[in-house]
């Protein structure tokens, strides 16, 4: 690996649907069960959990992403332990994550990690608030370790998707309809996995070795219009 190139093999992501997980590298069923070893009530004491944390560090973990959608809520109905939950998928564990992960690549004395955000990392949203909250520390997390991280030759950099066809997003759809969706944005349509590829390429890659700490909206222009990104 001399940093010029991205090799499939050098890549995991990691999803809350394992079934959707990527692992060009095989690498997954091992690094599931040193995540799931990261006790998130437990890993705050100092040093944590060492045995978990030196086999992730050890580990070619370039592409950090945890997602869990909040259901609907307003802000007085919502349950503290729905927030808790949101917050320990959506923030604690890509912090955790990150931590297990430094050092191998302060070791290397280079590493990217490409987090993902939201839109509503910009934006407030209706009845969302442990997801807007989670997304907003996402990139406030994301700049503070660029920051930090920065002397030890790595870059921590997120992209936020706008509005996609998923799990999450297939009741709006079906509500609304997808073309009103679409037309939400000046590019007039969804986005799909290919318009997320060229970004995290573009962070991952020598291409990018002089980005850090940014957030890359991918929303087809909703940004431009009602500001964020």
């Amino acid at each position: 690996d001399d940093g010029q190139a991205v090799q499939a093999n050098q890549f995991l992501i990691i999803d809350n649907d394992q079934g959707a997980i990527i692992d060009p590298g095989g690498e997954v069923p091992r690094l599931l069960q040193a995540i799931k070893d990261l006790d998130l009530t437990l890993e705050w004491a100092p040093g944590g959990d060492a045995s978990a944390s030196a086999r992730l560090s050890h580990s070619r973990l370039d592409y950090d992403s945890t997602a869990l959608r909040d259901y609907n809520a307003t802000t007085w109905e919502l349950q503290p332990e729905v927030w808790r939950r949101v917050v320990e998928v959506n923030l604690i564990a890509p912090f955790l994550t990150c931590r297990a992960v430094v050092p191998g690549m302060r070791a290397r004395g280079r590493g990217k990690i490409i987090n993902i955000a939201s839109m509503l990392s910009f934006q407030g949203g209706i009845r969302v608030a442990s997801y807007t909250a989670s997304k907003s520390g996402i990139a406030g997390l994301t700049k503070l370790l660029a920051c930090e991280w920065a002397s030890k030759g790595i870059n921590v950099n997120a992209i936020a998707p706008g509005f996609f066809p998923s799990k999450m997003t297939h009741s709006t759809i079906a509500r609304l309809g997808e073309a009103e969706m679409a037309g939400k944005a000046p590019l007039q349509r969804l986005g799909d996995d290919d318009d997320l590829k060229g970004a995290v390429l573009l962070f991952a890659s020598a291409a990018g070795k002089h980005i850090t700490g940014q957030i890359l909206a991918i929303d087809g222009g909703v940004s431009a219009v009602h500001g964020g990104g």
